[in-house]
């Protein structure tokens, strides 16, 4: 039995033509900070939405926060529960995620443990720019105050109960 003999030859370098070696973006490139400026304006916008709940249930625990993954540019909530009832809490929350060229925007509130969705928002695509992802974002979120009563409903809501 013998061994192949396999030919080694050195690579040539070339400059012409290597733009076509460039990988073309998956998903739209958009810069953390202008992510973080998405998540501020949703924040602003809810502003209001909270003030209505808490005029109609008093005494609820609100937090804020922000995350994001390999599936999505950003998901920006706000959460409202009741201390001291066992009730699942609210989440109203944002979604950003990229498709064809675009930045799908989602928008919705439901059960922080059940998933049970309380009011949700047309989904809506736009172009991934600074400009086109806030007037989204404003427009969700201003949508989303539309629910307070949808919210404030469910967290008083007995069977809304957790185990």
């Amino acid at each position: 039995m013998t061994l192949a003999t396999v030919a080694s030859f050195q690579p040539v370098a070339r400059n012409e033509y290597l733009e076509r070696l460039g990988a073309l973006p998956s998903e739209p490139v958009l810069a953390p900070e202008l992510w973080a400026e998405v998540h501020d304006e949703i924040q602003a916008q809810l502003g209001p939405l909270e003030t209505e709940i808490r005029r109609r249930v008093p005494g609820i625990r609100v937090s804020t926060g922000r995350t994001s993954g390999e599936q999505f540019f950003l998901f920006s909530y706000r959460t409202f529960s009741k201390p001291g009832v066992d009730l699942d809490p609210v989440v109203v929350g944002m979604t950003f995620t990229s498709v064809d060229q675009g930045v799908n925007v989602e928008a919705d509130a439901s059960g922080e443990q059940t998933g049970g969705c309380i009011s949700s928002v047309a989904s809506k695509t736009v172009p991934p720019s600074r400009e086109e992802l806030l007037a989204a974002a404003r427009e969700s979120a201003g949508n989303l105050c539309q629910s307070a009563e949808a919210i404030a409903t469910a967290l008083t809501d007995p069977s809304r109960g957790i185990d």
